[in-house]
């Protein structure tokens, strides 16, 4: 008897259709998982409008912010993975072999997208990033153990979280130093939240005065509405006339990049967190950076280490992502959540795939 899987598929803006397939095995480096919770991330909410077509196409299963059960483990496997594991995962594109590999800057494949068409097209022909479905096998490097009592939706941030991680090393943010995060939509808290934990004083521009307020009560130590202020005189008005030595911008939009480069101090270092679509040029006077020694960074996707550490912080409770977590909705419901998704100043909805 051949066992079955459903599956989320995205057939266009706005559509989604349940299929059933047959269920995954795993290859011999591979764990098959039980999905347990998926969050619904930016790549679904584009989708779902129609705002841009995901690389894998229009039609294809969403979901890879998503945690599960270990059901089945591949002979080959080495890390020690057993059926019952509590577990977070990444995305498996890496080839383990190229310059960029080797370094351990996996983010940076050279073989990414043709090994993310092979590896997310392996179900029936049909593509996806598969949390939106019952399983999903994993390569046995992207996933990790997330043993205690934190519950499976929590976890199924770990992948956003771990692709601040990722940021936040590359800031290497001092104690005691002054950060601003443009932005307090999701993104924008969990990098608050590392923020936090680097010993930061934190500062977060956002014009919605809800989500000031949920900053806030997430730790922010300061807070600029930028709806009623101007964000960079009130910026340095909190930083002595300085400016930041960090700004973090988690709103992709060309004002705010721009506004983001104004409030930083000499030295400072500006991090684009944020993809903006369409995007836009970042008009830049090199005398500028060149005068004030300033740095312009910018992030994407984490390592297999970064999430390692994200599944850390959540499984020991050091991150606790309530303030994120908009709604959590049975997967039947994934219109619904959809819908609620992409509504003005929402923050994560999570599936429960059970």
């Amino acid at each position: 008897m051949t066992l079955k899987s459903t599956v989320a598929v995205f057939s266009g803006p706005g559509q989604i259709e349940f299929r059933e397939i047959a269920r995954p095995t795993p290859r011999p480096n591979q764990v098959l998982v039980k999905i347990k919770a998926c969050a619904i991330c930016t790549v679904e909410r584009r989708a779902w409008t129609g705002t841009r077509v995901p690389r894998l196409g229009e039609v294809f299963v969403g979901g890879h912010e998503a945690s599960g059960e270990v059901v089945a483990v591949g002979d080959a496997v080495t890390q020690g993975f057993k059926c019952g594991d509590r577990v977070v995962m990444g995305v498996g594109s890496d080839c383990g072999a190229c310059y960029y590999c080797r370094r351990g800057a996996n983010q940076r494949c050279e073989h990414f997208h043709s090994l993310y068409s092979q590896y997310y097209s392996q179900y029936e022909d049909l593509p996806g990033l598969w949390g939106f479905g019952q399983y999903r096998v994993v390569n046995e490097n992207e996933l990790f153990k997330a043993p205690g009592d934190v519950t499976y939706e929590h976890l199924s941030l770990a992948e956003p979280l771990a692709c601040v991680v990722h940021s936040m090393r590359k800031l290497d943010i001092e104690i005691g130093d002054d950060v601003v995060i443009i932005g307090c939509g999701a993104m924008g808290l969990l990098n608050l939240m590392v923020a936090k934990l680097r010993g930061a004083r934190t500062i977060v521009s956002e014009t919605d005065p809800l989500r000031v307020q949920k900053a806030l009560d997430a730790g922010a130590n300061a807070a600029v509405n930028a709806g009623e202020q101007d964000p960079v005189e009130r910026v340095k008005a909190l930083t002595e006339g300085r400016g930041a030595n960090y700004v973090i911008a988690a709103f992709g939009s060309g004002k705010v990049n721009e506004q983001a480069l104004q409030m930083l101090d000499k030295g400072g270092r500006l991090m684009l967190f944020a993809a903006a679509y369409p995007s836009t040029p970042l008009d830049l006077d090199p005398n500028l950076v060149h005068q004030k020694e300033l740095c312009i960074l910018g992030t994407t996707g984490k390592d297999p280490d970064d999430l390692r550490i994200a599944a850390r912080l959540l499984s020991l409770g050091i991150v606790d992502v309530t303030p994120v977590i908009e709604a959590v909705m049975p997967f039947e419901d994934i219109e619904k959540a959809l819908d609620l998704a992409v509504a003005p100043g929402s923050f994560r909805g999570v599936l429960r795939m059970e």
